[in-house]
């Protein structure tokens, strides 16, 4: 039985970096990106101990070399899987907060036009 349902919404990837809700790091940090053969964002809680630990003058960290340790990371540090499209990671990020070890997740994903896209987003952010 095919129901008919109406769109009330939709929120696009694109849209999402345009508002600063993900942060495009295959275009902002490609350097970093090239880790990965499908694009990569974080989400703007990810973007935030980034730029926290990267401005912290005491740790002299950059924004990109942060980024590489997550990407990297992303890859060799995985603790859990989820499934093949799914898992949490842990990195050591200083100079954020007291907190140095963080687990994030990176879910890959469709994107807007249905190729896969790779997000970093903390443990608990969907």
């Amino acid at each position: 039985m095919q129901r008919d349902f109406e769109i009330i919404h939709t929120y696009t990837r694109a849209e999402a970096i345009a508002d600063g809700v993900l942060i495009d790091l295959t275009t902002n940090y490609p350097n970093e990106a090239k880790l990965f053969k499908f694009p990569v964002a974080c989400t703007d809680a990810v973007w935030q101990i980034i730029d926290q630990a990267a401005t912290n003058k005491q740790h002299h960290q950059t924004h990109a070399g942060i980024i590489w340790d997550i990407l990297y990371m992303s890859i060799h540090g995985i603790t859990r899987r989820f499934s093949d499209a799914e898992h949490l990671f842990t990195v050591i990020i200083t100079g954020a907060s007291r907190q140095q070890n963080y687990t994030l997740k990176a879910i890959c994903g469709p994107s807007d036009d249905l190729s896969p896209c790779i997000t970093i987003l903390t443990e608990f952010e969907d």
